[in-house]
């Protein structure tokens, strides 16, 4: 009898991390050592552990959940290029198309808040169905409270 179906060892999180995983936790470490560089004189302790609290913690999220690692770094670039359409001049934020209508006015804001409550609507309608799925007898009642 081949018992070597039976004795399968599930890897760790440091042996799934390929050289991309390094490569991104590398970057979000660097990105906060110029943060620190640059602004450590306006910063107190709590501020500093924060900034790289925040780093080691995006690190770990964007080695369990690959599309959250993806979304830090186009947040980031968005941002680093938003910063550098501004030239230091903040009187830039009404001139430019960009920045006025599409990175940093109020309108977008609000825009980009009803298009995610929008997904979480449907993402928790999505949730209910399945849960319902899962042979509930309460689920019919609980998805026509809460969704009807």
């Amino acid at each position: 009898m081949n018992n070597s179906s039976l004795d399968y060892q599930q890897k760790t999180l440091l042996q799934r991390l390929n050289w991309q995983d390094w490569l991104y936790a590398l970057v979000v470490f660097v990105g906060s050592m110029f943060a620190y560089v640059k602004y450590a004189q306006y910063m107190d302790i709590y501020e500093t552990v924060f900034l790289f609290g925040a780093a080691a913690l995006a690190s770990y999220l964007g080695w369990q959940w690959k599309a959250l690692a993806k979304l830090v770094l186009a947040v980031g670039v968005i941002s680093l290029f938003s910063i550098s359409l501004y030239s230091g001049d903040q009187a830039k934020a009404t001139q430019l198309f960009l920045l006025k209508f599409l990175i940093s006015s109020h309108s977008v804001l609000f825009d980009h808040r009803f298009a995610l409550f929008a997904l979480r609507a449907e993402a928790g309608h999505q949730a209910a169905g399945w849960f319902c799925t899962a042979r509930h007898q309460c689920c019919s009642r609980f998805y026509s409270l809460v969704y009807l």
